[in-house]
């Protein structure tokens, strides 16, 4: 099906030129042959029938008529609405040619120019016309469109501008004067325009949410929010006006502003599917799962066959370890709307949990050709890619960042951290640090937003009372848990190795690994939120001293059904939450024979691994080196409280042992969880199974020590973090 260009904005086109009046004194059939011809394209869709049947008329007429200039020119315009822009050139030119005193070749001529990406050339084609028509609206508009093109927003603002001087009612013009203002600064501007274009009689909410839905497909969130802000001031109410606020006000990555719109939007129309799905991914965005869920089931209730829901779904599903129905749930979205781009992210992460790493490039590549200023497609891209080029590979990705109109923090945060990684694989250390710096900035900055701060003192509090109140004598009390030994808790720093260190126990063909498990730290925050309720205003570990006994049997006994549902016929059951570090007390008391695993590496490896990770939780202290340094010599404070206290019921692994001699601390730990030694532990980059830490592509090869002090290569970059550790511990 072929379509007529049709001009809404500088989004679309040149506007095409067909009004020239019929002046050929030609016989009657050729004539009626001609009008027919022009008729046709007049038309705003052309079918594949209507399209062949016009070009053998054209070309029929070209034969007959081989000096009529109307003739090239229609046939140019077709050439145009097909795709063959060249063919268009080629026969506009000779059009011109025959008549250069008619303006609307000029025109045309650009419209195929631009269409091969020849700016530059139409530009030129343009100017040298308005030498000649310089009352011509079409060309003032098609001008101010080019200079739209290469980012000339304040000359094609002009350009428009002298176009409605001339043609004052025409809707489309008023728009693009309004998105050139827009872009280029002048907000106030730009919702003056629109009520100026309004007194021409045109209705100023709807040009006003068109302004605004065309600012939020170019993700200029900001700029959009202005407008919807004019458009609530002429009616409060106007469900377009609050959900395209809420929609603009998550582009400018303000999700606690945009709930409220969303939520009026759901007061006026509980049914309102895409207010539905903003209100899933705020959710998601807080981790709160089983809230997004139901937002989306009920988005899907209304409209059961939405793929952006599905999608929404599909990423319910991935994180409760449902990989095949997340899997499915894309593809039947893809199936509605082939070029989705979550879709094929989603796609992505799935085929990288499950180690098929051409696969999730291949997804990854397919995000980056349709949405090109989403960053976080070009970190899954590289994190699995060995040979990297400083020509191909960083060029890339620089030239596709200078592309970008705009891009979002999210997105320019996600760029940052690639070329971080990028830099460092090509051992430029001073440049890797320069990207990664700006990264973890921009993401400090978006977790403060959401009240994500790491606040020093506190976290130094909150160890002392683990210490003060996790004595040997409390813990050598083995009567208050469950003496259940299916438990395997593994803790430690992110990035220190404990994803490593789960999938050689789990390569035993008795274990599973489960991962990192949310219900330690949801059990806590339960039992805070229950002991407050009762009157004590305290919080974890502060209440061990309050609640009665029982409550730890309770907590390990929920615990074990919660395992059970992701495996119930596995001797153990590994949990990896690093930060669990934090509940070894509460963890020891609950399980008393359980295996605790703790995982530890080099300091300054592990924290400038951390700092290197665009992590998906807030973890708040790695976004600067200072504050990474502070928490690493928190987290050993608290870690040889529980060596001391613990003792034998803690099993220590040194990362760079594990490397040095994979077999016999891989012996070691199997004996530690209480199992006999199988060969398959040795083999554990085999394993088939799901892993979703940002260690997916190291616990996918076999053991290599080149990750063994890395940090080396940073001396003299990374004073901050080597400060804060203290030289006690940096020469650990």
């Amino acid at each position: 099906m072929a379509r007529k260009e049709e001009l809404l904005g500088s989004s679309i086109g040149i506007e095409p030129m067909l009004t020239a009046p019929w002046t050929a004194e030609k016989q009657h059939s050729l004539e009626n042959d001609l009008r027919t011809a022009k008729v046709m394209l007049e038309k705003p869709e052309l079918s594949t029938a209507e399209v062949q049947r016009t070009q053998r008329q054209l070309q029929y007429l070209r034969q007959q008529l081989p000096k009529n200039a109307d003739v090239y020119k229609l046939s140019g315009v077709l050439a145009h609405r097909i795709g063959q822009h060249e063919d268009a050139e080629r026969l506009t030119r000779q059009a011109l040619e025959l008549n250069p005193q008619d303006p609307d070749l000029y025109g045309n001529l650009a419209i195929a120019l631009r269409a091969q990406q020849r700016i530059q050339d139409a530009q030129a084609v343009i100017e040298a016309a308005l030498k000649t028509v310089p009352a011509s609206a079409v060309l003032q508009r098609n001008l101010g469109n080019l200079f739209s093109d290469q980012g000339a927003y304040q000359a094609a603002a002009e350009r428009y501008r002298q176009s409605l001087q001339l043609r004052p009612a025409h809707r489309e013009t008023w728009m693009a004067y309004s998105f050139a203002l827009a872009r280029s600064g002048r907000l106030a501007d730009a919702v003056r325009a629109l009520q100026e274009g309004s007194a021409q009689g045109f209705d100023e909410l709807e040009m006003l949410c068109t302004v605004g839905q065309w600012l939020l497909a170019h993700a200029r969130g900001t700029q959009a929010v202005g407008v919807f802000a004019r458009a609530l001031q002429l009616n409060e109410d106007d469900t377009n006006s609050l959900f395209g606020m809420g929609a603009a006000l998550m582009q400018a990555e303000r999700p606690k502003d945009a709930e409220f719109f969303f939520d009026k939007v759901l007061e006026n129309n509980p049914d309102h599917v895409p207010a539905l799905s903003q209100k899933a991914s705020i959710a998601l965005t807080r981790f709160q799962r089983k809230a997004a869920r139901e937002y989306i089931e009920r988005g899907l209730e209304i409209a059961p066959g939405a793929p952006s829901l599905k999608v929404d779904m599909a990423s319910i599903l991935f994180h409760e370890d449902d990989l095949d129905g997340a899997e499915t749930l894309c593809r039947e979205a893809l199936r509605m709307a082939p070029g989705l781009p979550a879709a094929y992210g989603m796609l992505s992460q799935i085929a990288r949990t499950n180690g098929d790493f051409d696969a999730s490039r291949k997804y990854a590549e397919k995000v980056i050709e349709l949405a090109p200023q989403k960053g976080g497609a070009l970190s899954s891209l590289y994190a699995s890619k060995k040979d990297i080029s400083e020509d191909d590979d960083v060029a890339g990705v620089l030239a596709r960042l200078e592309a970008q109109e705009t891009t979002s923090q999210r997105d320019l945060t996600a760029y940052y951290y690639t070329l971080g990684e990028l830099f460092h694989k090509l051992k430029s250390p001073e440049r890797a640090i320069f990207f990664l710096k700006a990264g973890n900035d921009f993401k400090r900055i978006a977790l403060k937003k959401e009240g994500h701060v790491y606040d020093r003192k506190h976290h130094e509090a909150v160890v002392s009372r683990n210490i003060q109140l996790f004595t040997k004598e409390q813990l050598d009390r083995r009567d208050r848990g469950l003496d259940s030994q299916r438990p395997v808790f593994i803790v430690g720093m992110p990035r220190s190795g404990t994803t490593l260190t789960e999938q050689i126990v789990s390569s035993h063909p008795l274990a599973f690994g489960a991962g990192e498990l949310p219900k330690v730290p949801e059990m806590v925050g339960q039992v805070t939120r229950e002991v407050n309720e009762a009157g004590y205003r305290v919080g974890f570990p502060g209440w061990v001293q309050v609640v009665e006994d029982g409550t730890y049997a309770q907590l390990a006994q929920a615990y074990l059904d919660y395992i059970a549902e992701l495996n119930d016929e596995a001797l153990r059951v590994t949990d990896k939450m690093p930060h669990n570090f934090m509940n070894v007390g509460l963890i020891a008391t609950m399980f008393p024979n359980a295996a605790i695993i703790h995982v530890k590496r080099d300091p300054v490896d592990n924290c400038l691994s951390c700092f290197q990770q665009n992590f998906q939780m807030p973890h708040t202290y790695s976004t600067n080196l200072a504050d990474l340094g502070h928490h690493y010599r928190e987290y050993r404070r608290l870690m040889a409280h529980w060596r001391e206290v613990l003792g034998d019921r803690m099993y220590e692994v040194r990362y760079e042992d594990l490397v040095a001699d994979q077999e016999r601390v891989s012996r070691e730990l199997i004996d530690f969880v209480g199992l006999e030694w199988d060969d398959a532990c040795l083999a554990f980059n085999e394993q088939k199974r799901s892993v979703k830490t940002a260690s997916v592509w190291q616990v996918r090869q076999p053991i290599y020590k080149s990750s063994v002090k890395k940090w080396k290569m940073y001396e003299g970059h990374i004073d901050e973090l080597l400060t804060a550790l203290g030289p006690d511990i940096v020469e650990d």
